[in-house]
């Protein structure tokens, strides 16, 4: 199976995965780390219930923005972040031909929104009968875009660090 260099340096360098799902590979402690601890969190909130979880809320919205303001800060500041920048703003325009890429896109804003209607269906269900939900979800949707674009600069920016770094071990080599 042929690959290019992109997808080699995602597959293996950005995602840590295998050449195939019956190969095995390192154990990652990390991210087993962050689930157990994210699936606790969910469950002691929703064992609780609604109405203390609804307080938890004013910090847990916020903080999302909080770290990815500091990863902002950080990325930026990486050599080879710049150029991962330009690879977002200046992109190969000859891969909108390929069916993939917009299978891809469409799968991206499926999961971004599947998020978002979470919003709704809690806008839905908790409003005043004569609330603007038309105004609520234009609203939500505005800030899925704006968050989607406030992350992609720094996941590009890390990515661009991360090119640099494996294109100097792989010059120093």
């Amino acid at each position: 199976m042929s690959s290019s260099t992109t997808m080699y340096f995602w597959n293996r360098e950005a995602l840590d995965t295998t050449g195939s799902i019956g190969e095995l590979d390192s154990f990652n402690p990390h991210i087993t780390i962050s689930l157990i601890v994210a699936w606790t969190l969910i469950y002691l909130c929703v064992m609780k219930g609604i109405k203390s979880s609804g307080k938890v809320m004013y910090a847990t919205a916020t903080f999302p923005y909080v770290v990815t303001t500091i990863f902002l800060i950080r990325s930026v500041t990486l050599d080879g972040a710049m150029k991962g920048l330009w690879h977002m703003i200046n992109p190969d325009l000859h891969k909108l031909y390929s069916p993939t890429v917009w299978l891809e896109a469409a799968t991206q804003i499926f999961y971004s929104m599947g998020l978002g209607f979470g919003g709704l269906i809690a806008f839905g269900s908790y409003n005043p009968l004569k609330n603007d939900c038309k105004k609520d979800a234009k609203w939500l949707a505005l800030c899925n875009v704006v968050t989607s674009l406030y992350t992609a600069v720094v996941i590009f920016c890390v990515l661009g660090y991360m090119g640099h770094n494996t294109m100097n071990s792989c010059i120093e080599k």
